[in-house]
């Protein structure tokens, strides 16, 4: 029980049975698979800010962020002010339920 599957579901439900099985065996003895070795990751990686800023550009410059739900902004009129990544939003519903983010660089308001 010391095999690691990094992608069962990329094999199909063959796979995810197997590791179902496994996972079930596991709860029952109290253990958990193991890794063949330890990763180890330097401390400077959670402190280096150059590596702070590149992540957070890589990652989550390149997708959508969830910054309000609907409920928060029920009725037109209705605006949350927020800061993604360091840039200060503001999103608004507009009339017909259409939201409208206003966001400018540097802070200065839109």
């Amino acid at each position: 029980m010391d095999r690691v599957d990094a992608a069962p579901h990329a094999r199909g439900r063959k796979a995810l049975v197997e590791m179902a099985r496994r996972n079930l065996a596991h709860c029952r003895a109290g253990t958990v698979d193991r890794a063949p070795s330890l990763h180890r990751v330097p401390a400077r990686s959670y402190t280096d800010p150059e590596r702070a800023r590149s992540e957070r550009e890589r990652v989550f410059g390149r997708l959508p962020l969830v910054l309000a739900f609907s409920c928060e902004l029920r009725e037109a009129g209705a605006y949350k002010a927020t800061e993604a990544l360091g840039v200060p939003v503001l999103i608004v519903r507009a009339e017909g339920g259409v939201h409208k983010i206003v966001h400018r660089e540097g802070g200065t308001p839109a």
